[in-house]
């Protein structure tokens, strides 16, 4: 049996670049893999969470496999040798975002498919703090570079915490790391505050031998000109109107210097869905290639190229988009009249409100090291060019939003691929 008698000891400040996605609360049963809400309203990250993400990060590189696999499973000779503390994160607010299921076939709600998610904004602070106990010194000096490049990996974003992956949750950004070496004779191994604790920096990850590579974009878009957005919510809007409509625009919040923020968002889920799944299913069935004629969240694995892509209740998909926060964001409320079809006669009155102008910038993280991306980035980098501002197709040509029929119109003014 391995005889541990010294540990790395690795504390990292972070801040919520994406919002997180909360899986339990007051309501429900506490689960191992899920960023949760304690019933005195914390956040809390347990450590099965952070070892999963130093896990997954290190499969990434290609000096860093064997020391992957040490992480999270037992071996014949005792327990995993790091040891990652629990996270605890002041609740300063949480947004409710409600969603709902697509049938793809009508491209319509599915009837009584709608859900709602606590999400905590993006913006709050937090530590990961682990422990990897080692036999001996020299050991640790091995260890320390690799675990570094590991936190540059989870800086890039394509490793989260929480759910909702393909919806852009749960990306963190490293801002110091600091390290020491413990000696297990002494009694200093859970005193987190001492002083002994030296800075490091993070290497770049361009210098990092990456074996499970991905793709990033950003994007750079704004509404047309004369065009409407709306992205449907219950929650009240922050400006004032003389008569309040019966929908807003999405809004919800971000954490700013500590303090919330209400703004505009355009979901992440809301994206993926309407500018590029909708868009490249259609291009599918038009080549003839096979496509389910269902969301697939009620298959097990379905194997269709769409959901290979985009995932289904089976399997997780290879594309992620974060949410877009709108910038000079400018409303107007409509009210609008449904008239019976036979009679013309009006049958409803109802208003809504519309974002009429602003501009926002997201990310798209295409996870190339697996299998099932084959061919999606040839699909994307179309539409990516087909919705840019120099493209030959009319503006407007794919929308977004609610009342996609006539409102929507959105155009890609810059769009930058992001290498490690």
């Amino acid at each position: 049996m391995k005889s541990h008698k010294f540990a790395l000891q690795i504390k990292a400040r972070f801040i919520t670049t994406t919002p997180l996605m909360i899986r339990s609360g007051f309501e429900g049963e506490f689960t191992d893999s899920s960023v949760e809400k304690t019933p005195e309203g914390k956040i809390h990250v347990n450590g099965y969470v952070w070892s999963s993400l130093i896990r997954r990060a290190l499969l990434r590189i290609r000096d860093a496999q064997t020391l992957a696999h040490t992480i999270g499973k037992y071996e014949e000779e005792g327990v995993s040798p790091l040891w990652t503390e629990a996270t605890f994160i002041d609740t300063i607010v949480t947004d409710v975002r409600p969603g709902n299921r697509i049938d793809r076939s009508y491209g319509i709600t599915v009837k009584g498919a709608l859900f709602n998610d606590e999400i905590a904004p993006a913006g709050l602070e937090g530590e990961l703090r682990l422990t990897y106990f080692a036999e001996s010194s020299e050991s640790i000096r091995e260890l320390k570079p690799k675990l570094l490049k590991a936190l540059s990996v989870i800086n890039s974003g394509i490793e989260n915490i929480g759910a909702g992956w393909s919806y852009g949750f749960g990306r963190l950004k490293i801002q110091d790391v600091f390290s020491r070496t413990v000696d297990l004779s002494r009694d200093s191994l859970w005193d987190w505050s001492s002083d002994s604790f030296l800075s490091e920096t993070l290497p770049e990850l361009k210098a990092v031998e990456i074996s499970k590579p991905w793709k990033r974009y950003i994007v750079k878009a704004r509404i047309l000109d004369g065009q409407l957005l709306a992205v449907h919510t219950k929650e009240p809007s922050q400006n004032e109107y003389a008569e309040l409509p019966d929908s807003y625009v999405y809004v919800g919040h971000v954490i700013r210097d500590g303090k919330p923020e209400h703004r505009y968002i355009i979901p992440g889920r809301t994206i993926r869905q309407a500018l590029f799944s909708v868009p490249i299913e259609r291009a599918l069935r038009t080549k003839g290639i096979h496509v389910c004629t269902d969301a697939g969240a009620l298959k097990d694995g379905c194997s269709c190229q769409r959901c290979r892509w985009f995932g289904s209740a089976g399997n997780a998909g290879v594309i992620a988009v974060t949410d877009a926060v709108v910038e000079d964001a400018q409303t107007v409320v409509l009210h609008r009249i449904q008239l019976d079809e036979h009679s013309m006669q009006n049958i409803n009155l109802f208003s809504s409100e519309y974002l009429c102008k602003g501009s926002f910038n997201f990310e798209i993280i295409v996870d190339t090291s697996r299998e099932e991306a084959k061919g999606l980035i040839d699909e994307i980098e179309k539409l990516l060019k087909e919705l840019s501002y120099s493209s030959h197709c009319p503006p407007g040509w794919y929308r977004l939003g609610a009342t996609s029929t006539c409102t929507g119109q959105i155009m890609f003014t810059k769009v930058e691929e992001v290498q490690p």
